[in-house]
Protein backbone atom coordinates (compact mmCIF):
# COMPACT_ATOMS: atom_id res chain seq x y z
CA UNK A 1 0.00 0.00 0.00
CA UNK A 2 1.30 3.76 -1.06
CA UNK A 3 2.30 6.14 2.07
CA UNK A 4 -0.91 8.37 0.60
CA UNK A 5 -3.14 5.40 0.97
CA UNK A 6 -1.33 5.05 4.66
CA UNK A 7 -1.98 8.63 5.35
CA UNK A 8 -5.50 8.30 3.99
CA UNK A 9 -6.46 5.57 6.11
CA UNK A 10 -4.32 6.95 9.42
CA UNK A 11 -7.09 10.11 8.83
CA UNK A 12 -10.33 8.03 8.41
CA UNK A 13 -8.65 5.99 11.90
CA UNK A 14 -8.63 9.13 13.74
CA UNK A 15 -11.37 10.89 12.51
CA UNK A 16 -14.02 8.19 13.55
CA UNK A 17 -12.91 6.56 16.78
CA UNK A 18 -15.75 7.77 18.54
CA UNK A 19 -18.34 6.19 15.90
CA UNK A 20 -17.93 3.46 13.22
CA UNK A 21 -17.13 5.26 10.38
CA UNK A 22 -20.59 4.65 8.46
CA UNK A 23 -21.77 6.58 11.10
CA UNK A 24 -19.31 9.63 10.73
CA UNK A 25 -18.09 10.24 7.58
CA UNK A 26 -14.28 11.81 7.84
CA UNK A 27 -14.86 15.27 7.02
CA UNK A 28 -18.36 15.85 6.43
CA UNK A 29 -19.67 15.65 10.01
CA UNK A 30 -20.69 19.29 11.30
CA UNK A 31 -19.88 19.24 15.31
CA UNK A 32 -22.83 20.93 17.40
CA UNK A 33 -21.37 23.66 19.93
CA UNK A 34 -22.43 22.01 23.61
CA UNK A 35 -25.68 23.16 24.88
CA UNK A 36 -26.45 25.21 21.70
CA UNK A 37 -27.71 23.43 19.26
CA UNK A 38 -26.09 25.43 16.38
CA UNK A 39 -23.52 23.42 14.27
CA UNK A 40 -19.39 25.39 15.31
CA UNK A 41 -18.32 28.02 12.79
CA UNK A 42 -15.17 26.17 13.01
CA UNK A 43 -16.52 22.60 12.14
CA UNK A 44 -18.36 23.51 9.41
CA UNK A 45 -15.53 25.54 7.70
CA UNK A 46 -13.05 22.33 8.05
CA UNK A 47 -16.14 19.99 6.63
CA UNK A 48 -15.74 22.37 3.40
CA UNK A 49 -12.06 22.61 3.53
CA UNK A 50 -11.86 26.37 3.42
CA UNK A 51 -8.49 25.81 6.35
CA UNK A 52 -7.42 29.38 5.63
CA UNK A 53 -10.79 30.80 6.72
CA UNK A 54 -10.74 28.38 9.41
CA UNK A 55 -7.56 29.75 10.76
CA UNK A 56 -8.66 32.94 10.53
CA UNK A 57 -11.72 32.51 12.59
CA UNK A 58 -9.88 30.22 15.21
CA UNK A 59 -6.99 33.50 15.11
CA UNK A 60 -9.82 35.56 16.05
CA UNK A 61 -11.76 33.66 19.07
CA UNK A 62 -8.13 32.78 20.72
CA UNK A 63 -7.11 36.24 20.55
CA UNK A 64 -10.23 36.94 23.11
CA UNK A 65 -9.70 33.80 25.05
CA UNK A 66 -6.68 32.16 24.52
CA UNK A 67 -7.59 28.15 25.76
CA UNK A 68 -11.10 28.54 23.90
CA UNK A 69 -10.54 24.20 23.36
CA UNK A 70 -12.46 24.37 20.02
CA UNK A 71 -10.74 26.82 18.64
CA UNK A 72 -7.11 24.85 19.71
CA UNK A 73 -8.31 21.78 18.87
CA UNK A 74 -9.25 22.82 15.03
CA UNK A 75 -6.21 25.43 14.44
CA UNK A 76 -4.61 22.15 15.16
CA UNK A 77 -6.25 20.75 12.69
CA UNK A 78 -5.83 23.40 10.10
CA UNK A 79 -1.64 23.09 10.80
CA UNK A 80 -1.58 19.21 9.84
CA UNK A 81 -3.96 19.94 7.09
CA UNK A 82 -0.78 22.22 6.01
CA UNK A 83 2.16 20.64 7.03
CA UNK A 84 0.59 17.26 5.35
CA UNK A 85 1.71 18.17 1.46
CA UNK A 86 5.18 19.25 2.70
CA UNK A 87 6.27 16.64 4.98
CA UNK A 88 7.54 14.59 1.71
CA UNK A 89 9.16 17.27 -0.17
CA UNK A 90 12.65 18.36 -0.26
CA UNK A 91 14.42 19.65 3.05
CA UNK A 92 13.15 22.89 3.53
CA UNK A 93 9.60 21.66 2.92
CA UNK A 94 10.22 18.94 5.46
CA UNK A 95 11.45 21.29 7.79
CA UNK A 96 8.30 23.65 7.73
CA UNK A 97 5.91 21.05 7.87
CA UNK A 98 7.51 19.47 11.03
CA UNK A 99 7.38 22.62 12.52
CA UNK A 100 3.89 22.57 11.33
CA UNK A 101 3.30 19.64 13.20
CA UNK A 102 5.09 20.32 16.50
CA UNK A 103 3.00 23.71 16.65
CA UNK A 104 -0.17 21.12 16.19
CA UNK A 105 1.23 19.09 19.17
CA UNK A 106 1.39 21.86 21.33
CA UNK A 107 -2.35 23.31 20.56
CA UNK A 108 -3.58 19.81 21.07
CA UNK A 109 -1.76 19.46 24.29
CA UNK A 110 -3.66 22.31 26.25
CA UNK A 111 -7.16 20.55 24.84
CA UNK A 112 -9.03 18.54 27.47
CA UNK A 113 -10.55 15.40 25.60
CA UNK A 114 -14.45 16.41 25.87
CA UNK A 115 -16.62 13.70 24.40
CA UNK A 116 -19.12 16.35 24.26
CA UNK A 117 -17.60 18.16 20.70
CA UNK A 118 -14.84 17.48 18.59
CA UNK A 119 -12.36 17.76 20.87
CA UNK A 120 -12.86 13.64 21.91
CA UNK A 121 -9.63 12.88 19.46
CA UNK A 122 -7.16 15.49 19.84
CA UNK A 123 -4.84 12.52 22.03
CA UNK A 124 -5.51 11.04 18.43
CA UNK A 125 -4.84 13.91 16.77
CA UNK A 126 -1.63 14.84 18.63
CA UNK A 127 -0.54 11.25 18.15
CA UNK A 128 -0.86 11.31 14.63
CA UNK A 129 1.33 14.48 14.02
CA UNK A 130 3.96 13.26 15.85
CA UNK A 131 4.00 9.97 13.69
CA UNK A 132 4.08 12.01 10.48
CA UNK A 133 6.74 14.40 11.85
CA UNK A 134 9.20 10.57 11.84
CA UNK A 135 11.38 11.74 13.92
CA UNK A 136 10.26 11.37 17.25
CA UNK A 137 11.86 8.60 18.71
CA UNK A 138 10.07 8.39 22.24
CA UNK A 139 6.76 8.22 20.63
CA UNK A 140 7.05 4.21 20.26
CA UNK A 141 7.19 3.87 24.18
CA UNK A 142 4.50 6.56 24.40
CA UNK A 143 2.05 4.88 22.40
CA UNK A 144 2.74 1.34 24.26
CA UNK A 145 2.22 3.20 27.48
CA UNK A 146 -1.49 4.49 26.42
CA UNK A 147 -2.74 1.39 24.80
CA UNK A 148 -1.52 -0.31 28.37
CA UNK A 149 -3.47 2.77 30.25
CA UNK A 150 -6.28 3.19 28.26
CA UNK A 151 -6.49 -0.11 26.12
CA UNK A 152 -7.04 2.73 23.19
CA UNK A 153 -7.01 0.89 19.89
CA UNK A 154 -5.83 3.76 18.21
CA UNK A 155 -2.42 3.62 19.80
CA UNK A 156 -2.16 0.15 19.38
CA UNK A 157 -3.20 1.04 15.54
CA UNK A 158 -0.27 3.92 15.44
CA UNK A 159 2.41 1.25 17.18
CA UNK A 160 1.52 -1.14 14.47
CA UNK A 161 2.64 1.14 11.36
CA UNK A 162 5.17 2.24 12.92
CA UNK A 163 6.48 -1.08 13.97
CA UNK A 164 5.75 -1.60 10.11
CA UNK A 165 7.45 1.55 8.88
CA UNK A 166 10.60 -0.26 10.79
CA UNK A 167 10.64 -3.69 9.01
CA UNK A 168 9.16 -5.44 12.12
CA UNK A 169 6.39 -7.69 10.39
CA UNK A 170 5.47 -9.53 13.19
CA UNK A 171 5.05 -6.82 15.28
CA UNK A 172 2.99 -4.44 13.14
CA UNK A 173 0.66 -7.89 13.17
CA UNK A 174 1.07 -8.10 16.62
CA UNK A 175 -0.23 -4.37 17.56
CA UNK A 176 -2.43 -4.17 14.88
CA UNK A 177 -4.33 -7.20 15.93
CA UNK A 178 -4.71 -5.88 19.36
CA UNK A 179 -6.34 -2.55 17.32
CA UNK A 180 -8.58 -4.83 15.88
CA UNK A 181 -9.52 -5.91 19.31
CA UNK A 182 -10.15 -3.42 21.24
CA UNK A 183 -11.95 -1.94 18.69
CA UNK A 184 -13.70 -4.84 15.63
CA UNK A 185 -16.05 -2.02 14.50
CA UNK A 186 -13.10 -0.29 13.15
CA UNK A 187 -12.96 -1.62 9.27
CA UNK A 188 -9.73 0.73 8.65
CA UNK A 189 -7.62 -1.30 11.56
CA UNK A 190 -8.83 -4.80 10.42
CA UNK A 191 -7.93 -3.65 6.59
CA UNK A 192 -4.39 -2.73 7.76
CA UNK A 193 -4.15 -5.65 9.84
CA UNK A 194 -5.27 -7.77 6.62
CA UNK A 195 -2.49 -6.41 4.40
CA UNK A 196 0.02 -7.58 7.17
CA UNK A 197 -1.43 -10.90 7.23
CA UNK A 198 -1.72 -10.94 3.25
CA UNK A 199 2.37 -9.94 3.09
CA UNK A 200 2.89 -12.54 5.53
CA UNK A 201 1.34 -15.53 2.96
CA UNK A 202 -1.44 -15.90 5.78
CA UNK A 203 -4.34 -15.50 2.84
CA UNK A 204 -7.16 -16.96 4.64
CA UNK A 205 -6.68 -14.97 7.83
CA UNK A 206 -6.13 -12.10 6.01
CA UNK A 207 -9.53 -12.67 3.79
CA UNK A 208 -11.29 -12.79 6.99
CA UNK A 209 -9.61 -9.72 8.25
CA UNK A 210 -10.45 -7.74 4.92
CA UNK A 211 -14.24 -9.23 4.77
CA UNK A 212 -14.38 -7.39 8.31
CA UNK A 213 -13.19 -4.39 6.96
CA UNK A 214 -15.70 -4.73 4.47
CA UNK A 215 -19.02 -4.80 7.24
CA UNK A 216 -17.10 -1.97 8.94
CA UNK A 217 -18.06 0.41 6.02
CA UNK A 218 -14.79 1.73 4.86
CA UNK A 219 -14.23 3.62 1.79
CA UNK A 220 -13.91 1.28 -1.93
CA UNK A 221 -10.04 2.67 -2.46
CA UNK A 222 -8.59 1.48 0.56
CA UNK A 223 -10.79 -2.38 0.63
CA UNK A 224 -9.45 -2.39 -3.35
CA UNK A 225 -5.63 -1.59 -2.30
CA UNK A 226 -5.59 -4.16 0.12
CA UNK A 227 -7.33 -7.04 -1.87
CA UNK A 228 -4.42 -5.85 -4.16
CA UNK A 229 -1.98 -7.41 -1.28
CA UNK A 230 -4.02 -9.84 0.13
CA UNK A 231 -4.29 -11.47 -3.29
CA UNK A 232 -1.80 -9.78 -5.59
CA UNK A 233 -0.87 -12.54 -8.43
CA UNK A 234 -2.51 -13.53 -11.66
CA UNK A 235 -2.49 -17.68 -9.71
CA UNK A 236 -5.16 -15.84 -7.07
CA UNK A 237 -7.28 -13.58 -9.80
CA UNK A 238 -9.93 -16.38 -9.31
CA UNK A 239 -10.61 -15.73 -5.28
CA UNK A 240 -10.09 -12.00 -6.38
CA UNK A 241 -12.67 -11.75 -8.28
CA UNK A 242 -15.10 -13.48 -6.43
CA UNK A 243 -14.20 -10.73 -2.99
CA UNK A 244 -14.51 -7.91 -5.73
CA UNK A 245 -18.18 -9.39 -6.92
CA UNK A 246 -19.20 -9.37 -3.46
CA UNK A 247 -18.80 -5.44 -3.71
CA UNK A 248 -21.01 -5.11 -6.41
CA UNK A 249 -24.40 -4.44 -4.58
CA UNK A 250 -26.01 -2.01 -6.62
CA UNK A 251 -25.85 0.37 -9.75
CA UNK A 252 -23.86 3.12 -7.55
CA UNK A 253 -20.93 0.36 -6.78
CA UNK A 254 -21.97 -0.77 -10.84
CA UNK A 255 -20.48 2.24 -12.16
CA UNK A 256 -17.65 2.72 -10.27
CA UNK A 257 -14.74 3.16 -12.27
CA UNK A 258 -11.99 2.45 -9.63
CA UNK A 259 -13.98 -0.93 -8.42
CA UNK A 260 -14.71 -1.89 -12.48
CA UNK A 261 -11.26 -1.80 -12.70
CA UNK A 262 -9.92 -4.14 -10.37
CA UNK A 263 -13.26 -6.41 -12.19
CA UNK A 264 -11.42 -6.06 -15.33
CA UNK A 265 -8.05 -6.75 -14.68
CA UNK A 266 -9.03 -10.19 -12.62
CA UNK A 267 -11.69 -11.06 -15.46
CA UNK A 268 -8.25 -10.59 -18.05
CA UNK A 269 -6.14 -12.81 -16.00
CA UNK A 270 -8.58 -15.25 -16.46
CA UNK A 271 -8.98 -15.12 -20.07
CA UNK A 272 -12.36 -13.49 -19.76
CA UNK A 273 -11.54 -10.06 -21.66
CA UNK A 274 -14.71 -9.34 -23.24
CA UNK A 275 -16.34 -9.59 -19.73
CA UNK A 276 -13.51 -7.03 -18.50
CA UNK A 277 -14.40 -4.71 -21.17
CA UNK A 278 -18.28 -5.53 -20.17
CA UNK A 279 -17.69 -4.28 -16.43
CA UNK A 280 -15.58 -1.08 -17.34
CA UNK A 281 -18.37 -0.12 -20.03
CA UNK A 282 -21.07 -0.36 -17.57
CA UNK A 283 -18.77 2.14 -15.49
CA UNK A 284 -18.96 5.74 -15.64
CA UNK A 285 -18.34 7.27 -12.56
CA UNK A 286 -14.78 8.26 -10.75
CA UNK A 287 -13.27 7.61 -14.51
CA UNK A 288 -9.83 8.84 -14.83
CA UNK A 289 -7.49 8.92 -17.34
CA UNK A 290 -5.33 6.41 -16.56
CA UNK A 291 -8.89 4.10 -16.10
CA UNK A 292 -9.57 5.57 -19.71
CA UNK A 293 -5.98 4.48 -20.90
CA UNK A 294 -6.49 1.04 -19.22
CA UNK A 295 -10.12 0.52 -21.12
CA UNK A 296 -8.65 1.41 -24.22
CA UNK A 297 -5.83 -0.98 -24.06
CA UNK A 298 -8.42 -3.78 -23.37
CA UNK A 299 -10.98 -2.74 -26.36
CA UNK A 300 -7.26 -2.74 -28.46
CA UNK A 301 -7.25 -6.29 -27.41
CA UNK A 302 -10.57 -7.14 -28.46
CA UNK A 303 -9.89 -5.46 -31.87
CA UNK A 304 -12.60 -2.26 -31.28
CA UNK A 305 -10.04 0.11 -32.29
CA UNK A 306 -12.75 2.72 -32.69
CA UNK A 307 -13.91 2.62 -29.13
CA UNK A 308 -10.82 2.54 -27.75
CA UNK A 309 -9.68 5.64 -29.74
CA UNK A 310 -12.98 7.71 -27.52
CA UNK A 311 -11.17 6.50 -24.49
CA UNK A 312 -7.75 8.21 -25.54
CA UNK A 313 -9.39 10.94 -26.62
CA UNK A 314 -11.08 11.77 -23.37
CA UNK A 315 -8.15 11.07 -21.34
CA UNK A 316 -5.60 12.96 -23.71
CA UNK A 317 -8.14 15.82 -23.66
CA UNK A 318 -7.83 16.19 -19.94
CA UNK A 319 -4.15 16.55 -20.05
CA UNK A 320 -2.51 12.69 -19.93
CA UNK A 321 0.80 12.52 -22.25
CA UNK A 322 0.31 8.94 -22.44
CA UNK A 323 -3.00 8.78 -23.85
CA UNK A 324 -2.02 11.08 -26.32
CA UNK A 325 0.77 9.01 -27.62
CA UNK A 326 -1.49 5.98 -27.32
CA UNK A 327 -3.65 8.04 -29.70
CA UNK A 328 -1.06 8.51 -32.04
CA UNK A 329 0.34 4.86 -31.84
CA UNK A 330 -3.38 3.78 -33.10
CA UNK A 331 -2.99 5.96 -35.86
CA UNK A 332 0.19 4.35 -36.67
CA UNK A 333 -1.77 1.24 -36.58
CA UNK A 334 -4.41 2.40 -39.09
CA UNK A 335 -1.63 3.73 -40.81
CA UNK A 336 0.44 0.83 -41.30
CA UNK A 337 -2.45 -1.36 -42.28
CA UNK A 338 -3.69 0.82 -44.39
CA UNK A 339 -6.92 2.46 -43.19
CA UNK A 340 -6.02 5.42 -44.06
CA UNK A 341 -9.65 7.43 -43.35
CA UNK A 342 -9.51 6.09 -39.94
CA UNK A 343 -5.78 7.13 -39.47
CA UNK A 344 -5.81 10.68 -40.74
CA UNK A 345 -9.15 10.93 -38.10
CA UNK A 346 -6.86 10.26 -35.30
CA UNK A 347 -3.95 12.08 -36.43
CA UNK A 348 -6.58 15.26 -36.83
CA UNK A 349 -7.92 14.55 -33.27
CA UNK A 350 -4.53 14.02 -32.02
CA UNK A 351 -3.34 17.41 -33.54
CA UNK A 352 -6.69 19.12 -32.42
CA UNK A 353 -5.99 18.29 -28.60
CA UNK A 354 -2.14 19.22 -29.28
CA UNK A 355 -1.29 20.65 -31.91
CA UNK A 356 2.34 20.65 -31.56
CA UNK A 357 2.50 16.80 -31.35
CA UNK A 358 5.31 16.11 -33.84
CA UNK A 359 5.05 12.57 -34.53
CA UNK A 360 1.31 13.14 -35.20
CA UNK A 361 2.15 15.80 -37.78
CA UNK A 362 4.79 14.17 -39.64
CA UNK A 363 2.95 10.53 -39.43
CA UNK A 364 -0.55 12.37 -40.46
CA UNK A 365 1.69 14.10 -43.83
CA UNK A 366 3.31 10.75 -44.29
CA UNK A 367 -0.27 9.07 -44.40
CA UNK A 368 -1.37 12.08 -46.78
CA UNK A 369 1.25 11.13 -48.97
CA UNK A 370 1.38 7.55 -48.90
CA UNK A 371 -2.53 6.97 -49.72
CA UNK A 372 -2.33 9.14 -52.65
CA UNK A 373 -4.33 12.04 -50.89
CA UNK A 374 -1.68 15.13 -51.28
CA UNK A 375 1.58 16.12 -50.54
CA UNK A 376 0.14 19.64 -49.14
CA UNK A 377 1.08 18.46 -45.26
CA UNK A 378 4.78 17.54 -45.73
CA UNK A 379 4.80 20.87 -47.33
CA UNK A 380 3.78 22.79 -44.72
CA UNK A 381 5.32 21.24 -42.30
CA UNK A 382 8.83 22.02 -44.34
CA UNK A 383 7.65 25.61 -44.40
CA UNK A 384 6.74 25.61 -40.39
CA UNK A 385 10.28 24.11 -39.35
CA UNK A 386 12.61 24.79 -42.05
CA UNK A 387 15.98 24.86 -39.74
CA UNK A 388 14.67 20.88 -39.15
CA UNK A 389 16.77 18.20 -41.53
CA UNK A 390 15.25 15.55 -40.76
CA UNK A 391 11.64 17.69 -41.97
CA UNK A 392 13.39 18.59 -44.87
CA UNK A 393 14.80 14.97 -45.82
CA UNK A 394 11.45 13.33 -45.36
CA UNK A 395 9.51 15.62 -47.37
CA UNK A 396 12.00 15.42 -49.73
CA UNK A 397 11.30 11.76 -49.78
CA UNK A 398 8.15 12.45 -50.26
CA UNK A 399 8.21 14.84 -53.06
CA UNK A 400 10.82 12.24 -54.88
CA UNK A 401 8.40 9.43 -54.89
CA UNK A 402 5.72 11.51 -56.45
CA UNK A 403 8.52 12.22 -59.42
CA UNK A 404 8.83 16.09 -58.57
CA UNK A 405 12.68 15.16 -58.10
CA UNK A 406 13.79 19.01 -58.92
CA UNK A 407 11.76 20.40 -55.46
CA UNK A 408 13.18 17.15 -54.07
CA UNK A 409 16.88 17.86 -54.67
CA UNK A 410 16.06 21.75 -53.67
CA UNK A 411 15.05 20.60 -50.40
CA UNK A 412 17.52 17.93 -49.66
CA UNK A 413 20.35 20.62 -50.59
CA UNK A 414 19.09 23.29 -47.79
CA UNK A 415 18.52 20.05 -45.41
CA UNK A 416 22.39 19.02 -46.10
CA UNK A 417 23.59 22.12 -44.92
CA UNK A 418 21.78 22.34 -41.30
CA UNK A 419 22.99 20.88 -38.18
CA UNK A 420 21.62 17.15 -38.32
CA UNK A 421 21.56 16.75 -42.33
CA UNK A 422 23.85 14.01 -42.70
CA UNK A 423 20.77 11.96 -43.73
CA UNK A 424 20.02 14.51 -45.97
CA UNK A 425 23.75 14.70 -47.51
CA UNK A 426 23.36 10.98 -48.13
CA UNK A 427 20.16 11.13 -50.14
CA UNK A 428 21.10 13.91 -51.76
CA UNK A 429 24.75 11.57 -53.24
CA UNK A 430 22.48 9.06 -53.95
CA UNK A 431 20.29 11.41 -56.16
CA UNK A 432 22.98 12.72 -57.97
CA UNK A 433 24.18 9.10 -58.63
CA UNK A 434 20.90 8.06 -60.31
CA UNK A 435 20.35 12.00 -61.92
CA UNK A 436 20.96 12.53 -65.55
CA UNK A 437 23.30 13.90 -66.30
CA UNK A 438 24.76 12.25 -63.11
CA UNK A 439 27.02 14.18 -60.87
CA UNK A 440 29.73 11.95 -59.13
CA UNK A 441 32.63 14.52 -57.81
CA UNK A 442 29.37 16.31 -56.30
CA UNK A 443 28.33 12.99 -54.92
CA UNK A 444 31.80 11.71 -53.77
CA UNK A 445 32.22 15.23 -51.77
CA UNK A 446 29.22 15.16 -50.08
CA UNK A 447 29.53 11.13 -48.87
CA UNK A 448 33.20 12.24 -47.69
CA UNK A 449 32.21 14.91 -45.71
CA UNK A 450 29.85 12.56 -44.01
CA UNK A 451 31.31 12.05 -40.19
CA UNK A 452 33.12 9.18 -39.57
CA UNK A 453 31.81 8.13 -36.33
CA UNK A 454 28.69 7.24 -38.54
CA UNK A 455 28.51 3.45 -39.68
CA UNK A 456 26.71 4.23 -43.19
CA UNK A 457 26.50 0.74 -45.48
CA UNK A 458 24.61 2.83 -47.92
CA UNK A 459 27.23 5.70 -47.85
CA UNK A 460 29.93 3.31 -48.70
CA UNK A 461 28.45 1.81 -51.27
CA UNK A 462 27.40 5.41 -52.69
CA UNK A 463 31.05 6.28 -52.37
CA UNK A 464 32.23 3.10 -54.39
CA UNK A 465 29.66 3.63 -57.80
CA UNK A 466 30.91 7.83 -57.41
CA UNK A 467 34.50 6.45 -57.77
CA UNK A 468 33.87 3.90 -60.52
CA UNK A 469 31.67 6.40 -61.84
CA UNK A 470 34.52 9.19 -62.09
CA UNK A 471 37.41 6.38 -63.07
CA UNK A 472 35.70 6.40 -66.43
Amino acid sequence: MTHAVAIALLLAAILTETQPMQVQDAESAAVVQAGSGKEDPLSVLASEGRWEDLVDLASERLSRDENDALSLYWNARAEIQRGLPLIGGRAFARDLGRTMLRRAEEQLARVTENPADATSDARNWAAYARYLREDDESLPADLEAWFGESGRGYAAFLRGLIARNQGDAEGARSWLARAVASNPERGDFEVELATELGRAGRTDEAVVAWNAAVSGGLPLPALLAALLEILPGPENSAQRLTLLDSLVVDDTTRRDGLLAWYRSWSLEQLGRPAEGAAALDAATDYRTPELERAHASLLVGLGRRSEAAEHLRTAAEEGDAQALSDLVSLGDWYATNHAWDEALAVYDDSLRIEPRDERAAMNRALAMAQSGRSLDAWLELADRMPGRADILNNAALQLQGWRRDSEARAMLESAALLPGGQDAAQNLADMLLNSYPADPSRALALIEGLNDDAVRDWALYLRHVAHRSNSR
